[in-house]
């Protein structure tokens, strides 16, 4: 279960000079071993910007391309969390840096760049935050000590998110947790009139990964939308 802003649902297009859309990064996805795995973004002023985690390793990757390498590559989530051990990851978005959640049927990792580390854990194994120990992630560290965090996002809907968690064991239930939390209190869209020049409002979306089926759910809030796109996609 996850919820992030502006990255996107599953690619980010780039807009080219000829004014086509190409893929270049992708940030969410299930593979055919039913291994599902999201980026999110964390604030560069709870850590410092990665420059990289391993840089005697023969391959380097940026942190927009993990996703894409760990699906291509890893048969299950503990697979996937040996392989980002191997590499070199390097890079920032602007302001923030990268943070993921990883699951098969069988387990959930928060995997996170911290001090230029890989730093991953099981969700229900969270020691430096037992109280977060459900596969929810937003925009805020979950392996870093909550109450040291000087810029979490997303706090308030993460709330929201992991108090519906236990009535989403089927489709009715995820669909209800993602209509309650398509917009709140520190999300609402902002009057257009108030946006400086060149400002864009943000899309917050928010999805959950059904691994037995290999199929997603997912909610999109644009600015201004009296109601959240909801949809389902499965690899039929």
């Amino acid at each position: 279960l996850v919820h992030g802003k502006n990255t996107g649902l599953s690619e980010f297009l780039c807009k080219e000079s000829t004014n086509h859309f190409q893929t270049i990064h992708t940030y969410d996805g299930i593979n055919d071993a039913g291994v599902c795995m999201v980026v999110l973004v964390v604030h560069h002023a709870d850590d410092t910007p990665t420059t990289g985690t391993n840089p005697s390793a023969k391959k380097s990757i940026h942190g927009s391309n993990v996703v894409r390498y760990v699906l291509d590559n890893a048969g299950s989530a503990a697979e996937g969390v040996e392989l980002l051990k191997q590499v070199n990851i390097y890079g920032t978005l602007e302001d923030y840096t990268f943070h993921w959640l990883l699951s098969d049927e069988k387990e959930d990792y928060f995997v996170e760049l911290i001090n230029n580390n890989v730093v991953a854990s099981l969700c229900e194994k969270n020691d430096v935050n037992p109280q977060y120990h459900k596969p929810v992630i937003t925009n805020f560290y979950m392996l870093k000590p909550y109450e040291s965090q000087k810029v979490p996002g997303g706090d308030e809907r993460f709330k929201l998110l992991e108090k519906d968690y236990e009535k989403t064991a089927d489709v009715k239930g995820m669909f209800a947790a993602l209509e309650n939390i398509r917009f709140s209190r520190k999300y609402e869209a902002k009057d257009p009139s108030t946006l400086a020049p060149g400002e864009k409002d943000m899309n917050w979306y928010s999805e959950f990964y059904d691994n037995p089926v290999k199929g997603m759910h997912f909610s999109l809030s644009t600015p201004h939308d009296d109601k959240a796109f909801l949809a389902y996609i499965n690899e039929s």
